[in-house]
């Protein structure tokens, strides 16, 4: 995808520092608890790699244990298999697309309280309003800021 042209990352003393267009931008720290143990799991289902490796690198960094899923059928079987504390879910996936993966989510009493972020390029009226009313929590379009996404993965969970 074209923002991943502009946009790349590197570690450096232990904090994620993004440059855009020759900018550096710090996300914010996150205030993580000391016990590794009782840190929130996230699910990231998309079929773009690149994508995926970049959340979980951003993630991962933060502190979150992270599941991934390449397609929606992969999805459904790993959020009713794990039971993360939050899934950041594409809307155009192969097997099964989000939309109907968040709809089977929220039929099934084991996984209906995952709170759900739609992440896709679909972003039409009609897209965000049936992405908002099959119960997910929040709805980005790509592209999109990582270190918003992170911001609004942080707020979701101190709620």
């Amino acid at each position: 995808m074209a923002w991943y042209n502009d946009l790349y990352f590197r570690s450096k003393f232990g904090v994620l520092l993004f440059e855009r267009s020759g900018r550096p931008e710090y996300p914010l720290q996150a205030n993580l608890p000391k016990n590794a143990l009782a840190m929130p799991s996230i699910l990231i289902a998309d079929d773009d790699p690149l994508l995926i490796k970049l959340m979980e690198h951003k993630l991962r960094s933060r502190g979150f244990k992270v599941i991934s899923a390449a397609d929606g059928a992969q999805a459904l079987r790993l959020a009713t298999e794990h039971k993360p504390d939050l899934i950041v879910l594409d809307g155009m996936m192969p097997e099964m697309d989000g939309f109907e993966v968040l709809r089977k989510l929220k039929e099934l009493p084991e996984t209906e309280d995952i709170p759900v972020i739609m992440l896709t390029a679909r972003k039409q009226e009609r897209d965000v309003v049936t992405g908002l009313s099959l119960g997910a929590r929040d709805y980005l379009v790509k592209p999109f800021m990582p270190a918003e996404l992170l911001m609004r993965i942080q707020k979701i969970l101190e709620t």
